[in-house]
């Protein structure tokens, strides 16, 4: 069988095409008909976008899972190790955002510097947020506890998801200027990434261990070093603007009559 490299007619071993009378040449028609297969032949799937998809879809499920059991953030481990940085990502994105759109509203008819009321906010938050889980592996390590950096990461951004999810809701309030719900849901947030997440892991990872020091007082040691950390690097931008509280009483009034 010889396929026309001009019409694409077949025929049987003749010199000339039947159709439009181009000359038959075996060799170039099978050369042809080999590539005319090969682009009818499906794709084979690409493979980042297919890994893309499959932690997509994976990271969908645990987020909800969360959303539906916040204290099932206990189990997660290495495998959850993906979906924790994601959470860790968004956190930090989200929190550079709102204190980037808190300054234009607050500072409104002056010039707002990206690089000083975006990035560098961000920057300040993904190395804070990557020292926690750092301190709390290595107060768990210095106790014999077998957990690994990836499990700490996995279950801290576990455990930050309702965080972020509170903190979200306190800027939405502080842009429409409900400063009293902003403040509280603001203060949840904060206090959930430096204090309350990281002594849930460590209450979790250590309260059935035989450490020689009480996991009470690893976790008042990994706050105060979460904190010197926070101070520290709080000096990498401008404090964030700050709502007037003083009208938090009338706001309250406002809001229970």
């Amino acid at each position: 069988m010889v396929t026309c490299p001009n019409c694409g007619t077949k025929g049987e071993n003749e010199k000339f095409c039947s159709n439009c009378g181009t000359p038959l040449d075996q060799e170039s028609a099978s050369t042809v008909e080999s590539s005319t297969l090969q682009d009818q032949a499906p794709k084979a799937p690409n493979e980042t976008v297919e890994k893309l998809k499959a932690t997509s879809q994976h990271y969908g499920g645990y987020l909800l899972q969360i959303f539906k059991q916040p204290s099932s953030a206990k189990l997660a481990t290495d495998k959850d190790f993906i979906s924790g940085i994601i959470s860790v990502g968004i956190y930090v994105i989200l929190y550079a955002l709102f204190y980037y759109f808190n300054c234009l509203k607050d500072y409104s008819g002056m010039k707002v510097s990206f690089l000083d009321y975006f990035v560098m906010p961000l920057l300040a938050q993904l190395i804070l947020l990557a020292v926690i889980p750092v301190l709390i592996f290595g107060a768990l390590t210095l106790l014999k506890s077998d957990t690994s950096i990836q499990s700490v990461i996995a279950q801290f951004g576990s455990y930050l998801i309702p965080f972020i999810a509170v903190y979200l809701v306190g800027d939405i309030f502080d842009l429409l200027d409900v400063h009293t719900l902003a403040y509280i849901g603001h203060t949840i947030g904060d206090t959930g990434v430096m204090l309350i997440v990281p002594a849930l892991i460590l209450y979790h990872n250590l309260k059935d261990s035989a450490a020689s020091l009480d996991y009470i007082y690893v976790i008042f040691i990994v706050v105060a070093l979460v904190l010197l950390v926070n101070d520290l690097i709080g000096g990498m931008y401008s404090g964030a603007p700050t709502p007037s509280y003083d009208d938090m009483f009338n706001d309250l009034d406002d809001i229970f009559g």
